[in-house]
């Protein structure tokens, strides 16, 4: 693997953890994180699952290589 897409893939890894733990303190607060439309609870949800997915992806991502 070359270093410039692991560095990119830390880079993605980072990102989504960031956003899963934004997710999580504002589903504590109850506030949205986006404001897409919908109620603050099922969008943090959403947030949370798709982050832990995308570190999940990139992590195997990661071990391939």
């Amino acid at each position: 693997m070359k270093r410039r897409e692991l560095v990119l893939l830390i880079f993605l890894l980072v990102l989504f953890a960031l956003l899963a733990i934004a997710g999580l303190v504002n589903l504590q607060r109850n506030t949205a994180l986006f404001g897409i439309g919908v109620s603050p609870a099922v969008e943090n949800a959403l947030v949370i699952l798709l982050s832990l997915a995308g570190v999940i992806r990139v992590f195997v991502a990661i071990l391939k290589h």
